[in-house]
C-alpha cells in the first residue's frame, strides 16, 4: 500500500499505534499541519524589511506608460521613449512562444531530443554571434573617422596578427607599464598602433584597464581603438576592469559608451562577475541606458546621454541609492 511508504513524523500519534486508524484524511490532515507549522516557522525567521535585489526588479512594462511614452526609474529618472518599446516586447513574447511550442512538439516526437537539441544551441550561439560583429565592424568603422579614399587599404593599415605593426611590442609594454610619454608619442608617429594586439588578442585598452590607467584611455580610443574589443577569452576591457574591481577604468569605459551586455567565452557578462556595490550600480546603470537609448528620439538622444550617461559616470563621487 502506498501508506506504507510515509514517512512516520507526517502520521498523527493514533496512526503509529494503531494500524486500523489508517485513513486519507487523516493523513492529509496531518501533512497540512506539518506544512503549515514549516511555513509558520519561516516567515518568523524571515525579516520583514528586506532590499530588492537587482534580478527582482520590477519588468519593463510595470516601469513604461503605455498612454505617455515614458519610463520612470530611480537610475534614469524619467525619459520619454517612442511607441517601439510595445511592438518589441510583443515581438519577444511572440519568439518565446513559438520556442516553448517547438520545444513541446520536440517532446512529443520523444526521439533522439536531447541529441539533437546540442547541435541546434551551438549553431544559434554562432549564428547569433556574426550579427553583432558585422554591427561592431560597422561602429568601428564610423569610430574611426578616415577619409573615404583610405577605406580600400584598411586591409593593409589594421594589423592582422600579434604584434604585427612595427613598434607594437613597444606599444604594448609601455601599456602594461603606464608610460604616458612613450604611449603618446608612438600613437603621434602611428595611429594604427592603438588597433595592435598580442599573442592573446588583448589590445592595449585590455592593458591599461588591467593595470588601472584609466587617464589613458581616452587617448587609444581617439586614435581608433575599439574600446569593444576582445580578447581570445572573449573578454572586453570593461570585463577585466570589473574583474580587477578599477572603479575609474570602469567610470572611464562607461563613459566611452563601453557595452555592459558583452559575454565572456565563459557566458559571463561583466555584472555577473561585479564584487563592488558601486561598480554593480554602475553596470546597471548602462545597462537600463543601453536599452532606453535605442527608443529615445533621435533629436534628444544626445541630451539625455549628456544629463544621464556623462554625469552619472564621471561623478567623483559615489551615487547611492537605497533600492532599485
Amino acid at each position: 500500500m502506498p501508506f506504507l511508504h510515509t514517512p512516520r513524523r507526517f502520521l498523527p500519534r493514533e496512526v503509529t499505534t494503531s494500524i486500523p486508524v489508517l485513513s486519507l484524511t487523516s493523513i492529509r490532515d496531518a501533512i497540512s499541519a506539518k506544512l503549515t507549522r514549516r511555513k509558520a516557522r519561516t516567515d518568523r525567521s524571515t525579516p520583514h524589511t528586506q532590499q530588492t535585489s537587482p534580478r527582482e526588479m520590477p519588468s519593463f512594462e510595470l516601469k513604461y506608460s503605455v498612454d505617455k511614452h515614458t519610463f520612470q526609474h530611480q537610475l534614469t529618472g524619467l525619459i520619454h521613449l517612442r511607441a517601439s518599446p510595445a511592438r518589441l516586447l510583443g515581438a519577444i513574447h511572440r519568439q518565446n512562444k513559438a520556442l516553448v511550442n517547438a520545444e513541446i512538439e520536440e517532446a512529443k516526437a520523444g526521439i533522439g531530443a536531447r541529441e539533437r537539441r546540442l547541435p541546434a544551441i551551438q549553431t544559434s550561439k554562432s549564428n547569433s554571434d556574426r550579427p553583432w560583429k558585422v554591427l561592431a565592424a560597422i561602429k568601428h568603422l564610423v569610430q574611426l573617422r578616415i577619409p573615404l579614399y583610405l577605406i580600400p587599404r584598411l586591409g593593409d593599415l589594421v594589423p592582422k596578427q600579434p604584434y604585427d605593426l612595427p613598434h607594437s611590442y613597444l606599444f604594448l609594454k609601455a601599456c602594461r607599464s603606464g608610460n604616458a610619454q612613450l604611449i603618446r608619442s608612438l600613437l603621434r608617429e602611428n595611429r594604427w598602433l592603438a588597433l595592435s594586439f598580442d599573442h592573446i588578442r588583448q589590445t592595449g585598452l585590455h592593458w591599461l584597464a588591467k593595470r588601472g590607467h584609466a587617464d589613458l584611455l581616452q587617448d587609444l580610443v581617439d586614435c581608433g581603438a575599439f574600446i569593444d574589443a576582445r580578447d581570445s577569452a572573449g573578454r572586453t576591457a570593461l570585463y577585466i576592469a570589473v574583474h580587477k574591481s578599477n572603479l575609474a577604468e570602469v567610470r572611464k569605459l562607461l563613459s566611452l559608451k563601453a557595452n555592459p551586455y558583452l559575454r565572456s567565452c565563459s557566458g559571463k557578462r561583466p555584472s555577473d562577475i561585479a564584487k563592488s556595490a558601486t561598480i554593480q550600480r554602475l553596470l546597471l546603470k548602462a545597462m537600463l541606458l543601453q536599452v532606453l537609448l535605442k527608443f529615445v528620439p533621435t533629436a534628444t538622444r544626445a541630451q539625455v546621454w549628456q544629463r544621464e550617461g556623462l554625469q552619472y559616470f564621471q561623478a567623483k563621487t559615489e551615487i547611492i541609492c537605497t533600492h532599485f
